[in-house]
């Protein structure tokens, strides 16, 4: 046991290493648990551990005014990252455990997103490539509102590109 191992106010707190993090919470039956992060308290009501059809991200895709893209993470407020070594995401009531494809996806993302506050501009030199590789990976780890628009101007490249090759 160790120094944070302790009681406190009746509850049993436990310090769990990230690499352990991911198999403990798979084998726990209960929700009736609390992250302790940086002296706050967090309740969990939930415990996922997501798919493409369940992820702990919102991200929107809107076309700008110079021909490119944002990508907005849209609860980037509400969704605290546990570090890499935990694979874990808390948003809100609810910690996502990511599998290792999807930690490596969101590590990436995670990094960037912080130094571009939950905005990030894509020119629109780097539209397509943008859109055919970066966006599929997304959707590994968050659900991704594309916007009428940009959908559009990809169907509308999509075509170009086959009229110039086929």
């Amino acid at each position: 046991m160790r120094e944070d191992d302790v009681s406190f106010r009746g509850e049993r707190r436990l310090f769990v290493p990230g690499p352990a993090f991911s198999s403990l919470l798979s084998n726990i039956n209960t929700t009736q648990l609390s992250l302790v992060i940086h002296q706050n308290t967090k309740p969990i009501k939930y415990i996922h551990f997501p798919d493409e059809r369940n992820t702990p991200l919102q991200i929107s895709v809107m076309k700008t005014d110079s021909g490119g893209m944002l990508l907005h993470w849209t609860n980037m407020e509400t969704s605290y990252f546990l570090g890499s070594d935990y694979r874990a995401i808390l948003t809100e009531d609810t910690l996502y455990i990511l599998s290792e494809e999807q930690n490596l996806v969101f590590v990436k993302f995670f990094h960037r997103m912080q130094r571009e506050e939950g905005k990030l501009h894509i020119p629109h030199r780097l539209f397509e490539q943008f859109y055919s590789y970066v966006l599929l990976q997304l959707k590994k780890v968050a659900k991704v509102v594309i916007e009428p628009e940009v959908e559009q101007k990809n169907s509308a490249t999509r075509l170009e590109s086959d009229i110039v090759c086929g």
